[in-house]
């Protein structure tokens, strides 16, 4: 499964970035909360779709630690999941057209 999201911050509202939660980041949101994680497709807490965005951008070398990434203002909006591990249209870059 995979998890789409769109990351805005607070001191540069005019940009965001798409982010894509792969099992690997699934996996920490689970060990982290105690949680199943496909409880997301049913139910979704602010803090575990931020710990998920920053999970990914921390893997990839984009963000420190949580405590400071969070305080920097941050905007975690889903944008649906993908559980079949097909690349939607929109996160392929491709038009839904």
């Amino acid at each position: 499964m995979r998890v789409h999201m769109r990351v805005a911050y607070e001191d540069s509202p005019d940009t965001s970035e798409d982010v894509v939660a792969w099992d690997t980041d699934l996996v920490a949101l689970e060990q982290k909360f105690d949680i199943d994680a496909t409880i997301l497709s049913t139910r979704q807490r602010m803090e575990w779709l931020a710990f998920l965005a920053w999970h990914v951008l921390n893997r990839k070398g984009r963000a420190g630690s949580f405590d400071e990434w969070i305080a920097r203002g941050v905007e975690v909006l889903p944008q649906g999941d993908d559980a079949e591990g097909e690349e939607t249209p929109e996160a392929s870059g491709e038009s839904a057209d």
